[in-house]
């Protein structure tokens, strides 16, 4: 049997505000990145050459190499980011994580990411500053 609609029924409570819609808005801490494929073509060719020419030893340069890339095309709250590491200081770094992982097959390499991700941040700047 079908229910008969009352008056009652249809009426909507006046004192309801429908949720109003947020307008799109930039969060405080924005992050904002303008790299391009044309801007990345020529560091990764360099780097992998780099890297297949020195059959993997140049790993701490080519390192450096994509995280400049990619600092100089990050802005943080319309900072530019500069990346100052540089192959010859991550080289004993990774040397010791690659002899620590090995030895302990593999265990240590719990400890060198975040080692190796504080190196990284530690040579990570505004460039402004």
């Amino acid at each position: 049997m079908a229910r008969q609609r009352d008056d009652d029924d249809d009426d909507r409570d006046e004192d309801y505000e429908a949720p109003k819609k947020k307008k799109a808005r930039r969060r405080a801490g924005s992050f904002e990145f303008d790299g391009s494929a044309g801007d990345f073509l020529p560091v990764f060719l360099v780097a992998m050459l780099l890297y297949a020419f020195t059959f993997g030893l140049a790993v701490p340069w080519v390192i450096c190499m994509m995280k400049k890339w990619e600092c100089e095309h990050t802005l943080v709250n319309g900072r530019r980011l500069r990346f100052d590491g540089t192959g010859s200081s991550a080289l004993g770094l990774l040397l010791v994580s690659y002899f620590l992982i090995v030895i302990t097959l593999g265990i240590y390499s719990f400890w060198a990411v975040p080692k190796i991700q504080k190196w990284v941040v530690e040579n990570t700047e505004f460039e402004d500053e």
